[in-house]
């Protein structure tokens, strides 16, 4: 298996570390278990880039796929791509779009081509000072 990370290594950017670090985790996580069902020789790419005040980062790997008519449910509780339906809970990709779309304002969408590849595509807007107090407010009251 190889990993390639591409993005500028200067940048510095306000996010939260461990949700993010938990969404990039589950996305690999997700590859290998059904991405790569089948194939020996796997490439995940993670990269990530500024788009004004908004930070871009997508996982895309080379594996099996998601077949087209099956991506607008992928996000969906409980629902698995597994061919023997013994691999996971199908909650990896709902706990992503949910951690993506709930706690960092963001957005994630999925393009890929059955037996050639996937890539995650997330964006969320960068933190600011008001933008952690405001999320800390709705913490405490909710």
């Amino acid at each position: 298996m190889k990993i390639i990370l591409t993005g500028d290594e200067n940048l510095s950017v306000s996010v939260y570390p461990v949700t993010t670090a938990q969404i990039i985790s589950s996305l690999i996580e997700n590859a290998f278990i059904h991405g790569f069902e089948g194939i020996e020789v796997g490439q995940i790419k993670i990269g990530y880039k500024l788009l004004k005040d908004t930070l871009e980062f997508t996982v895309e790997d080379n594996g099996r796929g998601i077949d087209e008519t099956l991506q607008t449910k992928i996000f969906e509780p409980f629902y698995s791509t597994s061919v023997n339906h013994n691999k996971g809970s199908g909650l990896g990709l709902s706990i992503v779009y949910n951690l993506v779309t709930q706690k960092l304002n963001g957005q994630v969408v999925c393009r890929s081509k059955h037996d050639e590849y996937c890539r995650f595509i997330v964006t969320m807007p960068l933190l600011s000072v008001d933008n952690i107090e405001n999320k800390n407010k709705q913490q405490d009251n909710g």
